[in-house]
């Protein structure tokens, strides 16, 4: 069953993590898609959902993962992706 992972965030927050998501994600080998608000991150094992509500929150559903990758080791990679 998928895991949901949930990041307040107001749409011009959304704009820039955004990008910062991609760019950190992409810099670790990781393949990121985006097409207006959801989008799609693999990578390592890893295949996640990505979608905005375009108001207060950053929806991230975890698809696949391997069996020793926690879902909170996932949360703070993805955390530190969109705050970097």
């Amino acid at each position: 069953m998928p895991n949901t992972i949930n990041f307040p965030m107001n749409p011009t927050e959304f704009s820039t993590k955004k990008d910062s998501l991609i760019t950190q994600a992409e810099a670790q080998n990781f393949t990121v898609t985006f097409e207006n608000n959801s989008g799609a991150v693999s990578g390592d094992g890893v295949s996640a959902q990505i979608s905005y509500n375009g108001v207060d929150t950053l929806t991230v559903t975890i698809i696949k993962k391997p069996f020793f990758a926690t879902e909170g080791f996932i949360e703070g990679k993805i955390q530190s992706w969109l705050n970097s």
